[in-house]
C-alpha cells in the first residue's frame, strides 16, 4: 500500500521529449530524444527501465 508519508520527489525529471516514430510491416523503430534534469544535489543514477526493448544508443550532453 502507498501512503503519502512515503512520498519522495523524483532525482531526476523529464522536461522535454521528442519522438520520431518509423512504421514498417515487420518492425517500428522510435527515436526518443529527452531532456533530463537532475533535482537537487543527488547522486544517485540515472536508470533506464524498459521491458522487451533493444537499447541502440545513448548520448550524454551532445
Amino acid at each position: 500500500m502507498q501512503y503519502r508519508h512515503n512520498y519522495r520527489a523524483p532525482d531526476y525529471t523529464i522536461t522535454d521529449i521528442d519522438l520520431d516514430f518509423e512504421l514498417d510491416a515487420d518492425i517500428t523503430h522510435i527515436t526518443a530524444i529527452s531532456k533530463i534534469k537532475c533535482q537537487g544535489d543527488t547522486e544517485a543514477a540515472l536508470v533506464l527501465d524498459s521491458e522487451e526493448l533493444t537499447l541502440v544508443s545513448v548520448q550524454v550532453d551532445g
